[in-house]
């Protein structure tokens, strides 16, 4: 099987070691240690739900960095800014924005419906006291109604959504985009990542 950690990924190893080291986890990282967090993890991951990221090894991958807003976000820094991340998974993306300075961990949060995902994350991390207010349980859909509220009470400047709209059908991927156009502060912005067909009509809900 791959795993991240055979594929060369330096970008899981450079997360570990910049995040160990920001939350005072004196333990020194190693391709092998990381590895085996990562195989021990997939394992109980697909126990709860096998999603085609967790089977392909994706979770401790920073994806988000690919994408060009990244960068943007990166290079003008804003303490005041706000960061949501919607089906965050073990919450690999938050951590790395968090250590790449654009968003702070009391203004970010991740919501994730499967609360497993969560635990497991704070196992590969160890960062359980840090992250367990950050890390939070919840089913997006049934914000539909409060999203004039917004999300812990607060409205969003940057909401990230990675590998989630297509898991869904159509009539759900517009039920979810108006709870996100919700839960957004005026001049907000979402972005993220999703897969695609050329051919409409052809995709599989995984």
């Amino acid at each position: 099987k791959e795993v991240a950690m055979e594929r060369g990924n330096e970008e899981t190893l450079e997360l570990f070691r910049r995040w160990w080291q920001r939350i005072g986890n004196g333990k020194e990282v190693s391709r092998e240690l990381v590895r085996e967090k990562e195989e021990k993890a997939r394992a109980r991951l697909l126990e709860i739900y096998s999603y085609r990221c967790i089977k392909e090894n994706r979770f401790l991958q920073p994806r988000s960095l690919t994408h060009f807003y990244y960068n943007q976000l990166k290079d003008k820094q804003d303490e005041n800014r706000t960061v949501l991340d919607i089906g965050c998974c073990v919450g690999t993306d938050l951590r790395q924005m968090i250590i790449d300075g654009i968003v702070t961990i009391n203004n970010a949060n991740g919501l994730e419906l499967q609360e497993g995902f969560t635990k497991v994350g704070f196992d590969l991390y160890e960062d359980e006291q840090v992250m367990k207010s950050v890390m939070q349980i919840a089913n997006v859909f049934n914000l539909e109604e409060e999203g004039s509220k917004g999300w812990n009470g607060r409205h969003w400047s940057v909401i990230y959504i990675g590998s989630v709209y297509h898991l869904l059908n159509e009539q759900d991927c517009e039920k979810l985009t108006r709870v996100l156009f919700n839960l957004l502060q005026p001049s907000g912005v979402v972005f993220g990542r999703t897969g695609g067909v050329k051919t409409y009509g052809d995709a599989q809900i995984i």
